[in-house]
């Protein structure tokens, strides 16, 4: 909030200086330059009023997805996820590039496995319209499930792919949306730390030369 205060504090300056100057180049009367510094009032008024409803459905924002987290997912989803890992005896469902649920299509237990992928599938798709309609903060989300959700993702693709081709060309589109966004969002912040790491390792190395 400190910010829009700013902002506004910078706009009242300018407004009462554009007044100010008006009333010298142009003789305002008094009645004039009291409509001119009411109109000015109002709109910062205005504008104070705006941030703070903004301010407070993102605070609300917040509340719901704190709530979320510590419920629907901590309830549902991770009880979910506990169980796909059990299937197939991983300790997490960050999975090694290039690895798809495809590899274990034709194991005797897939169609239990493709059980529970469907139920996590279902959970991050509801999540994903939630999110995309501004229900949720994307941030906390992000934070608390963005790796997982990125990597999963990708490993579940062939099956997603399947259920589209057999039922429903749409199918967990949302899902997919987000999958997209937060990958290239992680991909910045890779890049943004491998930069920052060299930088470090440089700063440490032997001091670069020149041969001539």
């Amino acid at each position: 909030m400190h910010r829009p205060l700013y902002f506004i504090g910078i706009g009242v300056v300018i407004g009462l200086g554009i007044t100010w100057w008006a009333y010298l180049k142009f003789a305002l009367q008094k009645g004039e330059v009291i409509n001119c510094l009411g109109f000015l009032f109002l709109l910062a008024s205005a504008m104070l009023l705006y941030y703070q409803v903004k301010s407070s459905l993102s605070f609300e924002r917040r509340r719901t997805t704190h709530d979320f987290i510590h419920g629907p997912i901590v309830l549902a989803l991770l009880p979910l996820e506990k169980q796909l890992e059990n299937r197939l005896k991983r300790t997490t469902l960050i999975f090694n590039d290039g690895t798809t649920v495809a590899t274990i299509s034709g194991e005797s237990d897939f169609f239990e496995v493709q059980r529970v992928l469907k139920d996590i599938l279902n959970f991050y798709e509801r999540m994903a319209i939630a999110l995309r309609s501004a229900v949720l903060d994307e941030h906390m989300l992000y934070d608390d499930k963005g790796a997982v959700l990125i990597s999963f993702y990708d490993w579940a693709e062939p099956l997603i792919d399947d259920f589209r081709k057999r039922y429903d060309p749409r199918a967990y589109v949302n899902l997919s949306a987000l999958a997209a966004q937060w990958r290239r969002r992680y991909n910045k912040a890779a890049g943004h730390r491998k930069q920052i790491e060299a930088k470090k390792v440089d700063s440490i190395a032997l001091p670069k030369r020149s041969l001539f």
